[in-house]
C-alpha cells in the first residue's frame, strides 16, 4: 500500500492534476528503504457503490464491446456488453489494510437491445498495487479527516 500526501501547499486537485503514469513510476522509483518511520494514519474504511462503467470504458476505447457488431462469437454468437458495473471496498486499521471489489459484465444479446516521519493530517491518497506486475488495484483519495 502507496499513501501520496502532497506538501502543504498543494492543493489535492492540483497533485492529481499532476499525477499521471509517469509522475506514479518517478515517485515509486524514489522511494528508499528507511527504518524506524514513524507512521500515523487514520482507520477508515470506503465504500465505492455501484457505479456502472459503460461511458468510462467507452471513452477508452472500448466502443466496439457495447455495440451489436461486438464479437464475442468465442463465447456465444450476437452479444455485446449492455453494463459493466463495479463496487469496490477498502478497509485500513491497526491490522494492514484489505480491499475488495467486484466486477459484473452485463452481456445482451443483438437481437435485445516526509522520509523519517509520514503524518496524515490532511486529505491523501492511498493506492494499492500488485508488486509482482505492477498493476494498480486499488486508488482513492481520503478527504474525510
Amino acid at each position: 500500500m502507496y499513501l501520496l500526501l502532497p506538501n502543504e501547499n498543494v492543493t489535492m486537485d492540483e497533485f492529481i492534476n499532476n499525477l499521471n503514469k509517469d509522475t506514479w513510476h518517478e515517485m515509486k522509483e524514489s522511494l528508499q528503504e528507511t527504518k524506524d518511520v514513524y507512521v500515523k494514519i487514520p482507520r477508515f474504511k470506503v465504500e465505492y457503490g455501484i457505479k456502472d462503467l459503460k461511458n468510462v470504458l467507452r471513452q477508452l476505447g472500448m466502443e466496439e464491446a457495447f455495440s451489436e457488431s461486438a464479437d464475442f462469437s468465442g463465447i456465444k454468437e450476437g452479444i455485446f456488453i449492455s453494463r459493466v458495473l463495479h463496487k469496490a471496498v477498502i478497509e485500513v486499521n491497526e491490522e494492514g489494510s484489505e480491499a475488495s471489489g467486484v466486477t459484473v459484465v452485463e452481456m445482451t444479446e443483438s437481437a435485445q437491445i516526509e522520509p523519517d516521519e509520514f503524518i496524515a493530517n490532511r486529505p491523501f491518497i492511498y493506492a494499492i498495487e500488485d508488486d509482482k506486475t505492477d498493476t494498480l488495484l486499488f486508488m482513492g483519495v481520503m478527504s474525510h479527516m
